[in-house]
């Protein structure tokens, strides 16, 4: 954690230097992975290469390079894209390329890839990168008669998830640290194909953005002009618990602070590193 946290803090200061990188993204150019390309188990990240945002081949991924291409495909702030490159770079097999591949995210665990996903099966059963689509139609049926995914839709479907993990899957792994990556995970969909603040996205794009990792620019998705950043995830990430019923552990406040302690790696004393929590069911 402490090589996590003292990495996070040099590719900042790089990202300080480098300055802001403003740009037209084109997403009319949309073709699936071919052969040999590399995706992992985040749909936006795969996304993007789909379009060729970021590098098609989903290989060579530097912090620079995320940057770019997350601010220009889903005006996400570097405050959420640079934890998600720092450990891109650690999960990879070398540490002196300075670059990471997709499929580098797939290790368990790590700040990307968790129990319990929205789209994808746990590691215990296999395969925990590809997308599948009967989980995610257990996720579907929350919100598949609405024309909008409203934030109880979304948090009550994200906490189904847990408790049918926690009751097939004999390893399941779900500390603080997974709760609030998973939230994240949700509040950040709900704020890049509706609104920052607000959510409420259109279930087709939702839809499209999942089950075929492409930004749903023909139906008339365009990237918010507010941008999505922590202070404005983290506010959803609350308005989601309070909406889904879950019971945080005791102990647990959720914060702004909080929440970029955790998505940068660092330690949280009390929190990250108790054993897995599993909340009441309700």
């Amino acid at each position: 954690m402490e090589l996590l946290h003292a990495f996070t803090v040099l590719i900042t200061i790089f990202v300080g230097i480098l300055g802001k990188v403003c740009a037209e993204a084109d997403f009319t150019q949309w073709h699936p992975p071919g052969p040999g390309d590399s995706r992992g188990p985040c749909p936006a990240l795969n996304s993007l290469a789909n379009h060729g945002i970021l590098p098609r081949n989903g290989r060579g991924m530097t912090i620079p390079i995320l940057i770019k291409g997350i601010s220009q495909g889903l005006n996400v702030g570097n405050d959420l894209t640079i934890p998600v490159g720092t450990v891109g770079l650690l999960a990879s097999d070398s540490l002196l390329k300075l670059s990471f591949d997709l499929d580098d995210l797939s290790k368990h665990d790590e700040l990307i890839e968790h129990d319990a996903s929205l789209s994808r099966e746990d590691i215990y059963f296999g395969d925990n990168t590809r997308f599948n689509s009967e989980i995610w139609q257990s996720v579907v049926d929350f919100f598949r008669h609405d024309e909008r995914v409203n934030t109880t839709a979304a948090a009550r479907a994200r906490f189904n998830r847990v408790k049918v993990q926690s009751g097939r899957n004999p390893e399941f792994t779900y500390s603080a640290k997974n709760m609030i990556i998973s939230y994240t995970e949700t509040a950040q969909y709900l704020s890049v194909f509706g609104n920052p603040l607000t959510g409420n996205p259109r279930v087709d794009w939702v839809r499209t953005f999942f089950e075929e990792e492409r930004l749903p620019y023909n139906e008339g998705w365009r990237p918010p002009k507010m941008t999505t950043n922590l202070a404005t995830v983290t506010a959803m990430t609350l308005e989601l618990i309070l909406a889904g019923g879950e019971v945080l552990p005791e102990g647990l406040e959720v914060t702004e602070n909080l929440v970029g302690k955790i998505l940068a790696g660092k330690p949280i004393e009390g929190i990250i590193g108790n054993p897995p929590i599993i909340n009441r069911i309700l």
